[in-house]
């Protein structure tokens, strides 16, 4: 019996976005970060391949590099300048090393998001992204009501609790530990979390009547009522963002008021933030011990960007490597303390320079011709304008969607998603 090899390719794409939020990698080198004082893990120059990342390739081997390939076409120019400064950007940059590295892991992503671009399956692998979001929020409300987790090398958890300096915790008298879920940071959850509610709200539109409908918005209500258990505040700010503007629009689109995922995930969000409304009030308390210590830091990290990009403003640090040119122009700080600056579009000016964000720049307007040239869209512009709404508060206020795996995993899937064929539904 002839196997199928698109029903193979379209499989373990799934599988692939299934797993999506699960950290698992294979480390293979822990440099020390030059410049630092103290000998503490330096996580954003750990050398390691996600296990993930791994059968996304294999998924890219059963589509052929043909058939995904096909939107690269119409870009070819562009996209060559791009890859050369990049790689000039890493030669030069402060660790190559870790630039190369990171490099791949955002060429996986771009892969990724072609995968999700060709699938003739799109639906359920939205469907997939969300059911794999399930045990990421189980084990998030775990951690916030437990306190922690034991570590897994398997899964890719760190060890997490309350206790512990440095885990992101949330003080009201008690300290009440952010759900992590399997990310590095709650931050991060809430971005795959938001997704998930933006997911419910696109399928809610097809799925109206039925189980499937009812599942949806069960799906809807546990993200919506999860987030607030991660206390992100940029996430939460997305999600306010979305709602308003998914509510704009239905009140002019009598289909758009059928869909009952986003009153689902509003009232999740609002049952949960009503049993946790103490530590919610304090995150919003600037003048609180933390969040004092949290604004300070963010400013001082703005300061630092001004004199980073000042260094190299034309080719940047080097890709992923931001935080290697912090200990560079400051050194003698403990690991820990070189942080990303917390905005993903002044971190990507600061690592690619100049000449990468505007080569960036001449890639998105050649795209944006050709989607214009085509006349086709998957989804209607409305649902492209929610998106917006939704990660422009996480990209503005913090670093994840450019700085890790999973954000640029997040970041490629969502583009994808919007990605033009010939039959537009709204």
């Amino acid at each position: 019996m002839a196997v199928d090899r698109h029903r193979v390719a379209e499989a373990l794409l799934a599988a692939a976005v299934f797993l999506l939020p699960w950290q698992t990698r294979w480390i293979f080198a822990q440099p020390a970060l030059a410049g630092a004082s103290g000998s503490g893990t330096w996580e954003y120059g750990v050398l390691g391949l996600y296990a993930v990342e791994v059968l996304i390739l294999v998924a890219v081997v059963a589509f052929g590099w043909k058939r995904i390939a096909a939107p690269l076409q119409a870009v070819r120019a562009p996209l060559a300048v791009l890859g050369g400064l990049l790689l000039v950007s890493a030669m030069v940059g402060a660790a190559p090393a870790v630039s190369f590295l990171f490099l791949l892991h955002a060429a996986v992503a771009v892969v990724l998001g072609l995968c999700v671009a060709a699938s003739a399956q799109r639906e359920r692998l939205v469907v997939a992204f969300m059911i794999g979001l399930l045990p990421a929020a189980a084990l998030g409300w775990w951690q916030t009501l437990m306190g922690g987790n034991p570590p897994s090398t398997l899964l890719g958890l760190a060890a997490r609790a309350a206790e512990t300096p440095g885990d992101a915790v949330v003080e009201t008298g008690a300290r009440l530990l952010r759900a992590y879920g399997p990310f590095p940071h709650p931050n991060m959850f809430g971005a795959y979390l938001l997704a998930g509610i933006l997911a419910a709200g696109w399928l809610g539109v097809r799925m109206q009547r039925g189980w499937r409908a009812v599942g949806n918005s069960a799906l809807a209500v546990v993200f919506g009522a999860t987030l607030v258990i991660t206390f992100s505040r940029s996430a939460l700010l997305g999600f306010a963002a979305a709602a308003l503007f998914a509510a704009a629009f239905a009140l002019r689109d009598p289909a758009l008021r059928r869909n009952r995922a986003w009153p689902a995930a509003v009232g999740g969000l609002l049952a949960a933030a009503l049993v946790f409304h103490a530590p919610l009030l304090s995150r919003a308390d600037t003048s609180s011990r933390l969040e004092t210590t949290s604004v300070a830091e963010r400013g001082a990290q703005y300061q630092e960007f001004t004199a980073t990009f000042a260094h190299a403003p034309l080719f940047g640090t080097g890709p992923g490597a931001y935080t290697a040119a912090l200990a560079q122009a400051f050194p003698d700080r403990p690991t820990y303390a070189y942080q990303p600056v917390h905005n993903a579009l002044l971190l990507l000016l600061t690592e690619i320079g100049l000449a990468g964000l505007a080569a960036l720049a001449w890639v998105g307007k050649h795209a944006v011709a050709v989607l214009r040239a085509s006349g086709a869209f998957m989804i209607s512009r409305r649902a492209v304008w929610i998106a917006l709404a939704a990660f422009i508060p996480p990209a503005l206020f913090d670093h994840y969607l450019w700085s890790s795996w999973a954000g640029l995993a997040l970041t490629a899937v969502i583009i994808a998603l919007v990605y033009p064929r010939r039959n537009p539904v709204s």
